[in-house]
């Protein structure tokens, strides 16, 4: 089985930090706080492990339920217990209401509830300051739209790392000023 699941393993695993940590930047930028991308990994990793050894489902940060919280001024851990258990008690005994509700409309209301957390200034200043940046940045972004949230996480990693291969090759430079009548580098 191990080598059946190791593939499908793996990019669910990319998929959930991707999604986690996406959301917890993306919140941490809007409300100007830090975020330690290690931490939320080792978090992320006790709660799979537990979810595995209790039989239970994979599981990872919920963008459109953080945007929803975020959006609606949550800001203790007790509205998150109080989401929780509605979210509970719907899966419980509201689930019939929704069987025949069009998977368009429910994408359409996780459209609604993560719109907000999109970043278009960030965009903008990426474009500004460093243009290589902002082209990883669109090339990521469509990828994901184009071919798929998996395939396009992975496109965007080849991209960063091709982007890091081709930068450490050709390092930026700056001459600052020139003293003169000293010899330079270049005078040899």
């Amino acid at each position: 089985d191990f080598e059946i699941l190791a593939g499908p393993a793996a990019g669910l695993a990319l998929l959930a930090f991707a999604e986690s940590i996406g959301a917890t930047r993306s919140l941490a930028a809007r409300h100007d706080y830090e975020v330690d991308p290690h931490q939320e990994l080792v978090a992320l990793g006790a709660v799979n492990i537990t979810a595995g050894l209790t039989s239970g489902f994979a599981s990872d940060a919920s963008l459109s339920r953080s945007s929803v919280a975020d959006q609606g001024g949550q800001t203790s851990q007790l509205a998150g217990i109080a989401l929780g258990a509605m979210v509970l008690l719907t899966i419980l005994f509201l689930t019939p209401l929704f069987h025949d509700l069009p998977d368009a409309a429910l994408a359409a209301v996780i459209i609604v509830a993560v719109l907000p957390l999109l970043d278009t200034k960030r965009f903008r200043h990426l474009y500004r300051v460093d243009r290589a940046d902002f082209l990883l940045a669109v090339v990521s972004a469509g990828a994901v739209l184009l071919v798929g949230v998996l395939f396009g996480i992975l496109t965007a990693i080849v991209a960063s790392l091709l982007a890091l291969v081709y930068r450490g090759y050709r390092p930026s430079r700056a001459v600052l000023g020139l003293v003169p009548h000293e010899r330079g580098d270049d005078e040899s």
